[in-house]
Order: structure tokens, then C-alpha cells, then sequence
């Protein structure tokens, strides 16, 4: 089964309402709706679009973390991330813009080779995929751009399910 990757600004002032539409789905009674979507759609504004597959972006989170001591759940909203990755059972990343400040000049996409990132994508996967490191490059210039999106009184969802 493939997965997506979404990208969207919220206003720090809709958060406690994502999270509220986020509760597990089987603890809500006789709707076939997922209030979580409806919000997305309605609260946020797509700000990425990624027409790769959702799964590189496990490996690209652990390269970043390993190479570029990138991590995130260093913020301030650490915990509502947690709580969507659970409630979603899915990837869930709230990019702030302490995030870009810090780590948007290290993400520039101009600075990766897609040869390492192939390379890390195959061993840490064990796969011997000739099309890896430029999979992992589209992922990084979507954190980029995800990032530039996020703004002092924004965030950035990145969601990957």
C-alpha cells in the first residue's frame, strides 16, 4: 500500500481545534466522515505538493537526523505531533519557524548529491534501487519549501499516511 505526503499552514490559533479533530476514529460514533480531513480542508492552506510516495520520507528522517542532526521534534509543538502520529497512526510533523530558522539553510536542496542519498536510501533499506536518490531529493526540496512556509505566527503540517 502506497502513501501520500501532504503539506499545510495552519494559524497557531487552529492547532487546539487539529487536535481535537484528530481523536481516533473509532472513538466517534456513527459518522462515516472524518472530521480530521474536514478541518484540514477548511483551517488549512496547502502550501507543498509532493507527487512522490509518502515512504521516503521515514528513510529521509533518519538521514537527516544522522547527517544533518535535524529533528523534528525539537519544537514547541512536539507533543501535538506525537499525539497526531499516534491518534492518525501516521506520520505527522508540525514545521515551525524556530525549525526554519535553524535548519532551512542546512535543507537547500543544491547542497545534497543524489548519489550519497542513493546510497544511504539502499543500505539503510537494503535494496539496490537505481532511482533512490532522486526520490530523496524531491523529499528534501519539499521539507525546504514546507519550511519557507512556515511563518512566525503559522506552522507547517507535514503529513504522511
Amino acid at each position: 500500500m502506497s502513501s501520500s505526503a501532504s503539506f499545510y499552514r495552519f494559524h497557531e490559533a487552529d492547532l487546539p481545534g487539529l487536535r481535537e479533530a484528530a481523536e481516533p476514529l473509532r472513538r466517534r460514533s456513527g459518522s462515516a466522515q472524518d472530521p480530521f480531513w474536514e478541518y484540514v480542508e477548511i483551517r488549512g492552506e496547502p502550501v507543498v505538493e509532493f507527487d512522490g510516495s509518502g515512504h521516503i520520507f521515514g528513510t529521509l528522517t533518519a538521514f537527516l537526523s544522522e547527517k544533518r542532526d535535524v529533528s523534528w521534534m525539537d519544537s514547541s509543538h512536539a507533543d501535538l505531533s506525537r499525539f497526531l502520529c499516534e491518534a492518525r497512526q501516521a506520520m505527522a510533523v508540525v514545521l515551525t519557524a524556530d525549525q526554519r530558522r535553524r535548519y532551512l539553510s542546512s535543507l537547500e536542496p543544491r547542497a545534497f548529491d543524489e548519489a550519497s542519498l542513493r546510497a544511504y536510501y539502499n543500505e539503510f533499506n537494503e535494496y539496490d534501487e537505481p532511482d533512490a536518490g532522486s526520490w530523496m531529493l524531491s523529499g528534501i526540496e519539499a521539507i525546504h519549501a514546507a519550511l519557507e512556509a512556515a511563518g512566525d505566527n503559522t506552522v507547517v503540517l507535514m503529513y504522511v499516511g
